[in-house]
């Protein structure tokens, strides 16, 4: 799932730009899977012109197309199958105003007919981070952040996430400063099996998270997950340089997202980086076919390719 940018006062001039690199995202993962596309109700009528006649259109009152946070978090389990978790979206800490993706969590699990869970955490699907076996990776920056859990201990907080994610064991990451998330796991590290994990760091000092992620990749590579395995810690290099340049630009590589039978990262024009990046993810995913993709005007609103998707599970 993805959602049709909307909003001029979001993105200004780049608008435009921003729905075509959502549509060329779209037709990709097309190529792997079905996709819907959640579009405001004015404008549900110009996405097949966009993207054709190979989607399906999910009128539907949003402000933006951060999915990933705005929309639930799946589960499932062999009694009650799949249902989705509604972590009380609140834009990043009350950042911007989104009634109506503070909403949306509610509304697409009725549109879809699927059971709605719910918890007292606020937090957003990017900040969280599981391996399928019983492990879940976010971080302090983002969960203890007082613009969205004021109040709550990591204990409370621990047990709340283990309850609604069915999970054993929460790892904790320092995390980062980006002035949107704070700190997404997506942003820096991800599962790529259980046990193991792909680490983003940075060799840049100017960067003003270069200590923190860093901090992230040796305080993961002491970590164990809820099956007691020493997690294996790779670690990926962020490009050196950008096409574009924004104060919140999301240069990150491991904001991939797994389609099936492939992969769908960035490449941002560091020829070594990009290729480097490719060959560590392939390497990952030996029989996905792996794809890099243009995505220069969703990064420079500070997001990439995983914070723009949703997968449902079957």
């Amino acid at each position: 799932m993805a959602c049709l940018p909307a909003r001029a006062d979001i993105w200004g001039s780049a608008l435009e730009a921003v729905r075509r690199n959502t549509a060329m995202l779209a037709k990709q993962i097309r190529l792997f899977e079905p996709v819907s596309i959640i579009a405001r109700p004015d404008q549900a009528s110009g996405v097949a012109a966009l993207l054709g006649a190979d989607f399906t259109i999910v009128p539907m009152l949003i402000e933006d197309i951060w999915i990933r946070d705005s929309g639930p978090v799946f589960v499932k389990n062999r009694q009650h199958g799949v249902a989705g978790v509604d972590f009380n979206f609140n834009a990043w800490g009350r950042k911007q105003t989104h009634a109506n993706d503070h909403a949306l969590s509610r509304r697409l699990l009725e549109h879809l007919q699927l059971r709605r869970l719910t918890t007292t955490v606020i937090t957003e699907g990017g900040a969280i981070e599981a391996d399928g076996d019983g492990t879940v990776l976010t971080t302090t920056s983002a969960l203890l952040n007082p613009n969205r859990n004021p109040g709550c201990s990591k204990a409370q907080i621990e047990m709340r996430l283990r309850q609604a994610l069915g999970a054993q064991k929460v790892l904790w990451l320092p995390g980062g400063n980006d002035y949107f998330t704070d700190g997404h796991v997506d942003g820096y590290a991800r599962f790529v099996a259980p046990g193991t994990v792909v680490c983003e760091v940075t060799e840049d000092r100017s960067e003003p998270d270069y200590a923190l992620a860093r901090e992230n990749y040796e305080v993961l590579k002491h970590m164990t997950d809820a099956r007691n395995r020493r997690l294996q810690v790779l670690k990926l290099e962020r490009p050196r340089k950008t096409r574009l340049h924004s104060p919140f630009f999301a240069a990150n590589y491991v904001n991939f997202y797994l389609v099936n039978g492939g992969v769908l990262m960035p490449q941002f024009g560091d020829i070594e980086r990009d290729i480097a990046a490719h060959d560590l993810i392939h390497h990952l995913f030996p029989n996905r076919r792996v794809v890099q993709l243009n995505i220069d005007h969703i990064a420079s609103g500070g997001g990439g390719i995983h914070c723009v998707t949703l997968e449902q599970p079957a």
